[in-house]
């Protein structure tokens, strides 16, 4: 348990500092999950960890855009991870605009 704590707090440092080749700090916007280490959701998007690939949350709630195909083709891409995390991310940013639009009315 402590193991897989420590790697996560490792993953998310790297991840705002720019370090082991991961985006910089300044493309980073708050992070707000960390569901593998692959990939980071942020409150607009999300990051791969190892390459420079970023997905908006616009993008990513879009329907016009088959997101898992697209992402099989890149063979740095690891499917299982992009999956978790895609899922992940695509959950937290509908329940991000429900709760703006509930929160406009």
């Amino acid at each position: 348990m402590f193991r897989q704590l420590l790697e996560t707090l490792r993953l998310a440092i790297e991840g705002r500092t720019g370090a082991s080749g991961t985006p910089s700090a300044s493309d980073l916007g708050p992070v707000i999950e960390l569901p593998n280490k692959d990939w980071v959701i942020e409150t607009d998007g999300m990051h791969s960890l190892h390459n420079f690939y970023y997905i908006s949350d616009g993008q990513a709630l879009a329907d016009e855009t088959d997101w898992r195909g697209h992402m099989s083709d890149k063979t740095w891409v690891n499917p299982e991870t992009f999956d978790e995390a895609f899922t992940t991310a695509v959950a937290l940013f509908e329940h991000t605009r429900k709760a703006e639009g509930e929160a406009s009315r």
